[in-house]
């Protein structure tokens, strides 16, 4: 089964953090089937899913900041799936994205997560199943934006900074 991209309309609120617009009359939350990603992102981003055959035979430049995402829904339970993933591919990611990984104050992540040559950034969830995080390699210039990192009862985000310059 192949998932469907979605974009979000993303409008400020008060505070100056991103906001959904509601679309849907169930707790006003967008219908994001309604979306699509790609009409929004520059023509120089690519977003599209992958099979694993197809994320192996890509050709990436050195100079490109390459970004994986993946829903793991639960990190603690798939984090061997996802090293094993990323070790059998001959190119290493910039940048790793996690979400729902079944951590919050309730459902803490108890296991050793961490990835080899990477920084682990993350925001814990308000429900059971959330929960977002990045691995950022650790050769890259990065710091968590806990200013702007939002977490409610429908979602949460996670924000950081990257210095590709410092290369």
């Amino acid at each position: 089964m192949m998932p469907i991209l979605h974009k979000f309309d993303l409008p400020s609120d008060v505070h100056g953090r991103p906001a959904f617009n509601s679309s849907s009359d169930l707790n006003k939350i967008p219908n994001l089937g309604d979306y699509d990603i790609d009409e929004n992102l520059p023509q120089s981003i690519q977003s599209k899913y992958f099979t694993v055959s197809e994320l192996s035979s890509l050709e990436t430049n050195l100079k490109d900041l390459s970004i994986f995402h993946t829903n793991i829904r639960s990190l603690s339970r798939h984090h061997d799936e996802l090293t094993s993933l990323l070790s059998s591919l001959d190119k290493q990611f910039d940048v790793i994205g996690v979400s729902e990984m079944w951590h919050s104050e309730e459902n803490p992540i108890l296991t050793n997560i961490n990835i080899y040559g990477y920084q682990f950034f993350h925001t814990k969830s308000l429900s059971q199943n959330g929960g977002v995080g990045l691995f950022v390699k650790s050769t890259l210039c990065s710091n968590d934006r806990d200013d702007l990192n939002c977490q409610c009862e429908e979602f949460e985000t996670i924000w950081i900074e990257i210095d590709t310059k410092k290369r």
